[in-house]
């Protein structure tokens, strides 16, 4: 007993868009020298604390250059070409609130 199986008109067009839909996000982020990421907007209160912040970050983390993402803003920084990236002014992570979620503490400070 032999099946003949149609594919649809549908599954047809979507397996080629779907490929090229993926290699078109890849082409758009391979070359970028900087990662992207979003810039907070805190209250007023905490980015002057976070710009106070950004005045003291060190130059190295753990022997990674300091390598900013962008856009640009005293909210963000980075280190590693987006390996350690710091965002201030967010809100607290629920995770941090959950005694099961692993962190580490170094020097005083928790880190997720």
């Amino acid at each position: 007993m032999t099946s003949s199986a149609r594919r649809s008109p549908r599954s047809i067009f979507l397996g080629p868009s779907a490929a090229v839909l993926v290699l078109a996000a890849a082409g758009c982020s391979l070359g970028d020298d900087q990662p992207s990421v979003p810039v907070p907007t805190p209250s007023a209160e905490a980015a002057a604390y976070c710009e106070a912040l950004h005045e003291e970050l060190p130059k190295t983390v753990l022997e990674l250059e300091r390598s900013d993402p962008s856009p640009d803003s005293e909210l963000t920084a980075g280190w590693g070409d987006g390996a350690i990236v710091l965002r201030c002014g967010v809100p607290r992570p629920a995770k941090m609130d959950d005694p099961q979620s692993e962190g580490v503490e170094a020097d005083g400070v928790q880190w997720m």
